[in-house]
């Protein structure tokens, strides 16, 4: 075998276990999903204060609905304030604003992130709050959200991961980006929780103790991706970030290619980012403080996107049966299509019910855009961590 040969016959094992390996994890995070018990949190005797922080850049098309609906919360109005963080905004829609009962902090920077709009209201807000809560500028919440985290933060718990949902289905990617949500609410938070690992955070719909999050945050300077490093630096402190999964809010999904684009361009430049910033600890982590939850989440930095992994191993299946259908090569071919069928098992398993129906599968076929995007997304990373790459919202979801 010349040398040639023997590169490319130990290149194909690499990627076959490093596929192989992500649909097994996948699939085990997705069976421990559905075997947690629901959470069943008692009436908190102390209500906590809350401050609802919403960074907001550029986002006069949705933020006014979403201010009117954050103040009808079923919790004490002197208990909760909510804080918007105008980025940007244009003056018709700071005056509106000064007619709902909320508190806003103008800001502005040469190169915005949500990162120096929350560390610019931190400074400027009194302290004397409980809780951090932190939104999206188009997340509307559930009337009783604040009551379930007031009442799920007992117990040394000190961050909490809401349940972010969608609140459109128009377009068959809104669908996608929708059933990819859920999928992650089961695999990377449900799942997790029930194996005893933290929860993943998701950018918006997360609490914190405030002291804790004042803190943390003025170790970040993060251009994209600024709850990854939470993550990271709350984990390094083996602080346990808890899921729950029945305090509801909505937040707009992807309907366009190019935007969808950007987000994941953004979501994977991130990725690579925060993985060659911590994987170097990651040995030190895990056998001298023996944290396997930063392992684990080192592990989350180093995996492929589900959609990657799905389409390049129905790809490498298809491939490999056409190109060894008989010989001693076969098995290769056997194994890409069990990954390709472990890794469609957990999809499956971890997808709401709601979403099997008629009118919702036919953005399957949408699967192979999906597909090609994250490609290019990931032939693009650089200039995505460059620079803060703006997903705009509609007002029509609002």
């Amino acid at each position: 075998m010349s040398l040639s040969q023997l590169i490319f016959t130990y290149f194909q094992y690499f990627i076959l276990i490093y596929f192989g390996m992500s649909s097994i994890y996948i699939l085990i995070f997705a069976i421990s999903s559905i075997l947690r018990k629901k959470n069943t949190y008692q009436k908190n005797s102390k209500i906590n204060k809350i401050a609802v922080f919403i960074p907001c850049y550029k986002e006069d098309a949705v933020i006014l609905n979403t201010a009117k609906s954050a103040i009808l919360q079923r919790y004490p109005l002197d208990k909760f304030d909510v804080i918007i963080i105008a980025d940007s905004f244009q003056e018709s829609t700071l005056e509106q604003l000064q007619a709902i009962p909320v508190r806003i902090v103008n800001v502005s920077f040469k190169n915005s992130t949500k990162v120096k709009a929350l560390k610019k209201a931190l400074k400027m807000v009194s302290s004397d709050y409980d809780i951090a809560l932190i939104l999206d500028a188009d997340n509307i919440m559930e009337p009783c959200f604040l009551e379930k985290i007031n009442n799920s933060y007992i117990n040394n718990i000190n961050v909490i991961q809401g349940h972010r949902k969608a609140k459109n289905l128009n377009t068959p990617l809104a669908i996608l980006d929708a059933i990819s949500e859920e999928v992650n609410n089961n695999i990377f938070r449900q799942g997790h929780r029930s194996l005893g690992l933290s929860s993943a955070l998701i950018g918006s719909g997360m609490a914190f103790n405030y002291q804790l999050l004042k803190k943390t945050l003025k170790q970040i300077n993060a251009i994209s991706g600024f709850d990854k490093e939470l993550e990271f630096i709350l984990i390094k402190q083996k602080i346990t970030i808890e899921y729950l999964e029945n305090a509801i809010l909505y937040d707009e999904k992807t309907q366009l290619t190019p935007d969808f684009k950007n987000q994941r361009r953004r979501w994977l430049s991130s990725k690579v980012t925060f993985f060659k910033k911590y994987a170097p600890e990651v040995f030190y982590q895990l056998f001298y403080k023996g944290n396997i939850t930063f392992a684990d989440k080192i592990y989350q930095m180093l995996a492929p996107p589900r959609i990657i992994l799905l389409g390049t191993s129905f790809l490498f299946s298809v491939i490999y049966l056409l190109l060894y259908s008989f010989g001693n090569q076969f098995w290769i071919s056997s194994v890409w299509i069990l990954i390709f069928i472990t890794c469609s098992a957990a999809i499956i398993i971890s997808t709401p019910k709601s979403f099997f129906k008629k009118k919702y599968l036919h953005a399957i076929v949408f699967l192979p855009v999906t597909f090609i995007t994250m490609i290019v997304s990931m032939l693009s990373l650089k200039k995505a961590y460059k620079k803060f790459i703006h997903t705009p919202h509609s007002s029509k979801f609002n």
